[in-house]
């Protein structure tokens, strides 16, 4: 008897389309999909050509709406810090709407233009971490304000690098987990 992981994979491998496609119906669309796997220029594949949805609501507010707002969404645990702790998808959405609220602030007061930079380390990442390295997945589009390409990852970087991405998008506010 094949497992429960067995079966579904096999079931993706036989119609990924179809698989993908019922897959898909589990989230929120602002504006359907035309087509779901887009083949007409290899090797530039597409999935969903023609959908639009917001991340962040399907992240945390569907959730909610679905009931599961009092449910454990994210555990913090270090044991390098013994740092332990649990945000229901209420709490993770109030601490995403306190970041989006002044990032909002700064935005309207035209200040930034939602920039944040990433830098890890082998020091061990705050519990808060989260909601400070995420402003353009979860926070900007919780103020309704998205730009492509102003999110940035460093590991292991020098300082020389991070200036130079720092200069060429003119940031005066960034956000950062250190």
């Amino acid at each position: 008897m094949a497992s429960m992981y067995e079966e579904v994979y096999q079931r993706s491998m036989r119609d990924p389309e179809g698989f993908w496609a019922a897959a898909a119906e589990d989230i929120y669309w602002d504006r359907r999909w035309d087509k779901v796997f887009d083949d007409s220029r290899p090797p530039y594949y597409r999935w969903f050509t023609g959908g639009r949805l917001n991340t962040c609501f399907n992240a945390l507010d569907l959730h909610i709406e679905r009931g599961r707002g009092k449910q454990l969404a994210l555990i913090y645990d270090s044991p390098v810090t013994g740092t332990v702790r649990a945000y229901t998808y209420e709490a993770l959405r109030g601490e995403v709407a306190h970041t989006a609220g002044a990032l909002r602030r700064h935005i309207e007061a035209g200040d930034i233009a939602g920039a944040a930079v990433d830098v890890f380390d082998l020091e061990p990442l705050r519990a808060d971490h989260l909601f400070r390295r995420l402003p353009n997945f979860i926070g900007t589009p919780h103020v309704g304000y998205v730009t492509e390409g102003s999110y940035e990852v460093f590991y292991g970087e020098t300082v020389e690098n991070i200036r130079a991405w720092i200069d060429g998008w003119l940031i005066r506010m960034i956000t950062t987990a250190q």
